[in-house]
């Protein structure tokens, strides 16, 4: 089931079963940007920024996953949109589970580009995981990078994906 309403309740079963890459993730962005390593804080921040929540339950009821999508300001004056996923260890999925999951991300995506052409955010470098399924979703990503704004930052990759691009073939918004 997909829940577009995220609890308290929710995130309280949800965040012992966060998975290891999303703390680990979680912790080096964080430090890298300035912000909170709390995850559970992080979480409902980016749920009280988000316009575009969702919620994966397995079969049970409990939380797999919560994702979303953030505006943010662009350097262009136009505004982008910075998706966001956060997962349970993979133990929890099964199967049937982790295509729901993709088959609920591919329509989020198309539904987030109806706001914004362009999507676009940073995960840690060693999240190769996270990359494979932000290329099957259609992000492109850049090499490592481990700058931003000319401050020093932990290895990290940005990803993105541009509407206007895809629409026309051309190559995607470079990161």
């Amino acid at each position: 089931m997909i829940e577009t309403v995220v609890t308290s309740e929710h995130l309280d079963a949800f965040m012992p079963r966060l998975s290891f890459l999303d703390r680990r993730e979680t912790e080096i962005l964080s430090d890298s940007f300035g912000l909170t390593d709390n995850p559970r804080f992080l979480i409902e921040t980016s749920l009280q920024q988000s316009f575009y929540v969702r919620m994966l339950l397995d079969v049970t009821g409990q939380p797999l996953a919560i994702y979303g999508c953030q505006e943010i300001p662009g350097r262009d004056g136009r505004p982008f949109g910075c998706p966001w996923l956060q997962s349970a260890d993979a133990t929890y999925f099964s199967q049937t589970d982790t295509a729901r999951l993709v088959k609920s991300l591919k329509k989020s995506v198309q539904d987030w580009h109806q706001t914004y052409d362009r999507l676009e955010g940073f995960s840690w470098a060693g999240a190769t995981h996270h990359h494979k399924l932000l290329k099957l979703l259609g992000f492109e990503l850049s090499e490592e990078l481990h700058e931003h704004h000319g401050k020093p930052i932990a290895p990290v990759v940005a990803f993105c994906r541009n509407l206007e691009n895809i629409r026309t073939g051309e190559k995607y918004y470079v990161c």
